[in-house]
Parts: structure tokens; sequence; C-alpha cells
């Protein structure tokens, strides 16, 4: 999970685990380094300290990929949105297909709102 947290980091690549992915493996880092030398949390703090490139990568990915949720929670409700005012516009015997397509056409509201939606 490293290497893709530096990757993330790079802007490589975006985050492929969750927020709470990264922070465990903080901890299982932590663990690791702590093996025979002391406790977990001695250990995630000397880590810390020193500046562990490794954590702070581990770090970064988690408040990218906690961004990136957001992110797409946001994205996600423009299209709840969209398709609330098609339903709502729809048209006797026109499918949601064809009314998301109308509206699409005429309102420029739901245009902007759709290239919000679609990344652009």
């Amino acid at each position: 999970m490293v290497m893709d947290a530096e990757r993330v980091v790079a802007k490589a690549t975006k985050p492929k685990f969750t927020h709470a992915d990264y922070e465990q493996d903080t901890l299982d880092l932590a663990r690791y380094e702590a093996d025979g030398v002391g406790s977990t949390a001695k250990a995630f703090a000397s880590l810390i300290d020193a500046g562990d490139e490794r954590m702070d990568a581990l770090y970064k990915a988690a408040e990218a990929a906690k961004a990136g949720t957001y992110s797409n929670a946001r994205r996600e409700k423009a299209w709840d949105l969209i398709e609330k005012q098609a339903l709502s516009q729809k048209r006797k015997d026109e499918s949601l297909e064809a009314a998301l397509s109308r509206l699409l056409e005429e309102d420029p509201t739901a245009r902007e709102a759709h290239a919000y939606y679609d990344g652009r």
C-alpha cells in the first residue's frame, strides 16, 4: 500500500484504497517498526518525528482518498438533482432518458451540472 500511496503523492494515480485503509497501514507500519523495539505508539511518534517518507505518503494518500470521497458525493448529488428535475419535467409517454436528453438540450444550468458530474 505504501507504493500506491507514493504514486498518489506523485499525482501519478488516484487513491486505490479508502481513507481508513491508508490510516490502518500507518498503524501497521508502526507495528512493524516497533517489533522488538518498543510500543507501537512510540514507533508511530518516532516515524512522524523522523519525517518518514512512507508515513508522509500514507497520510497524504489518506487525505486524497477522503477528498475524493467528498468529491464523488458532490458529483452524485449533481446527478440526483438533474434526474429529479428531468422527472418533474417529464412529458406524458416520454421516457426518463428522453426527458434527460431534452433537459440537457434546453437548460443551461442542467448542462453545467451535467458537465460537473461528467468531470469536465
